[in-house]
């Protein structure tokens, strides 16, 4: 499934196309647990969950919960290094999930393949499209 696909099956709007923003309709606990599912059933590793909120309380604005969950591919980030020692920069690649106020899960994260268009490397290109298609499936599964 494109992404475009996806953005006209879920209503995924955002201001900038590379980044993809969705209210889910799932309560946030049980999107949470369903994409950290699909991140695993996938072929990706969570290396850590951090707390948005916790970043917010620091300079005293209302938070609302917020989690960051970083992912990594171990044989893409290789090929990532392979293809240009700075891209290794980028990874890991990120999904954030926010609390709406009705008690459901907002989702965005910004393709891949935008997040490694900055660097020039020839192998760039299909290692983006290639994690833009596993995000993609991801969210779908997520969602569903």
């Amino acid at each position: 499934m494109s992404c475009l696909l996806l953005t006209a099956c879920v209503g995924m709007q955002a201001a900038d196309p590379d980044i993809r923003s969705v209210d889910t309709g799932q309560p946030y606990p049980q999107f949470v647990a369903r994409l950290q599912s699909a991140i695993r059933g996938n072929g990706m590793q969570i290396l850590e969950g951090a707390c948005g909120k916790c970043g917010i309380r620091t300079i005293a604005s209302p938070a609302e919960d917020a989690l960051i969950i970083t992912v990594s591919h171990h044989g893409l980030m290789l090929k990532m290094l392979q293809a240009g020692a700075a891209m290794g920069a980028e990874p890991p690649l990120r999904f954030y999930i926010s609390r709406n106020q009705d008690g459901t899960a907002h989702l965005t994260y910004h393709q891949p393949s935008a997040a490694l268009a900055f660097y020039k490397a020839l192998g760039r290109a299909p290692i983006g499209k290639q994690l833009d298609r596993v995000f993609t499936k991801i969210t779908t599964e997520a969602l569903s």
